[in-house]
C-alpha cells in the first residue's frame, strides 16, 4: 500500500505539469489548419455567347476552355446546335468541360420527350435540369393561385426526374421577384410548397434590383441553391460585368457554400462592355478575383 508521503506532489510541480500542458494544448491548437473550403466549379450558361455557338460551337466550346471554365449550361430550349448527345460530349470531353445544368422548359419531358431527355442527360453527365420559365402553365400570373398550381406541377416532374438521378430546379427572372397585390413574393409561394428536392437558380442581378436579399432567400431554404447565375447589377448600368455592381458576392458565397449546397457557380453574360468572349473572359477572372477573398 502506498503512503501518503509517495503520493503526495509538491504546488510547484503542478502548477509545472498543468502550465506545459496547457502550452501543449495551446500548440496543438495553434498548429491545427483552418477546414478548407470545397472548391466551387464555374460553368459558363451558354447564352451568354449563344451567337458565337451557332456559328462554331467547337471553336467556341475550345475557347471557353482555354478560359479556364470548368463547365457549361446549356439553354435546351433552343435546342442543341444540331448536334447528337454524342457529338456534344466528344466536344465537351476535348475540352475538359462537363455539364452542369441545362435550361428547359416542362415539354422536354412531356409525351415521348421524356425518354429522349433522359438519354440525353445520361450522355452529357447530367444531374440538374433548370426551367428557365414556367413556359406551360397556364393562367393569370399576378395571383397566387398561378404559383400554387405551377408549384405543382414542379413536384409532379420533380417525383419523375428522382428515380434516374436527376434534380428540378427554377430560374428566376423579376416576375417572380414581385410582390402579389396581396403581398406574397411568387419565389416564397413557389418554393413554400414545392418538395426539398426542387433547386432554386438565383439570377443574382435581379435581386437587389427588386430590393431584395439574396443571402436570406439562400438560407430560407437549405440544400436548395444548387446554382447560382453569377451577375451583378448597379443602378442605371446596363453593360456591366460580374463585380462591378451591388450584388455583395461574399456573403453570397458563405452563404452558397455553408447552407446553399452549391454545386456550380454559372457565369452568366447579358450585356457586353466588351466583344462577348472577352466580356465572358472578364467576369470570369473577376470572378475568380472576388472567390480568393472568401474568409
Amino acid at each position: 500500500m502506498s503512503t501518503l508521503g509517495e503520493n503526495r506532489i509538491s504546488r510547484r510541480s503542478f502548477v509545472g505539469l498543468s502550465g506545459a500542458a496547457l502550452a501543449a494544448a495551446c500548440t496543438m491548437g495553434a498548429s491545427s489548419p483552418e477546414p478548407k473550403r470545397k472548391a466551387v466549379p464555374i460553368a459558363l450558361q451558354l447564352y451568354s455567347l449563344r451567337n458565337e455557338c451557332k456559328a462554331d460551337l467547337p471553336g467556341t466550346l475550345a475557347a471557353i476552355g482555354k478560359m479556364g471554365f470548368q463547365g457549361v449550361e446549356w439553354f435546351g430550349w433552343g435546342g442543341y446546335f444540331d448536334r447528337t448527345p454524342k457529338e456534344l460530349r466528344k466536344m465537351l470531353d476535348d475540352n475538359n468541360l462537363k455539364t452542369g445544368s441545362d435550361h428547359i422548359h416542362m415539354d422536354a419531358f412531356q409525351g415521348d420527350r421524356f425518354q429522349r431527355s433522359l438519354e440525353l442527360y445520361q450522355t452529357l453527365g447530367n444531374q440538374v435540369v433548370t426551367l428557365s420559365d414556367l413556359t406551360g402553365v397556364q393562367g393569370d400570373r399576378q395571383t397566387a393561385q398561378y404559383w400554387l398550381e405551377a408549384a405543382q406541377r414542379m413536384n409532379e416532374l420533380a417525383e419523375k426526374l428522382r428515380p434516374h438521378g436527376l434534380r428540378l430546379g427554377l430560374h428566376n427572372h423579376r416576375g417572380e421577384l414581385e410582390k402579389l397585390a396581396d403581398g406574397r413574393l411568387p419565389w416564397e409561394l413557389i418554393f413554400d410548397n414545392t418538395s426539398k428536392d426542387v433547386a432554386q437558380q438565383m439570377h443574382l442581378a435581379h435581386w437587389p434590383a427588386t430590393g431584395l436579399d439574396p443571402v436570406a432567400h439562400i438560407k430560407r431554404y437549405p440544400g436548395r441553391t444548387l446554382t447560382l447565375h453569377m451577375n451583378d447589377w448597379a443602378p442605371g448600368k446596363r453593360e456591366l460585368l460580374l463585380g462591378e455592381g451591388n450584388v455583395k458576392w461574399l456573403e453570397v458565397f458563405d452563404a452558397a457554400e455553408t447552407v446553399g449546397g452549391i454545386q456550380w457557380y454559372i457565369v452568366e453574360q447579358e450585356s457586353y462592355p466588351f466583344p462577348p468572349l472577352e466580356s465572358v473572359e472578364k467576369s470570369l477572372t473577376n470572378l475568380r478575383r472576388l472567390l480568393s477573398q472568401r474568409r
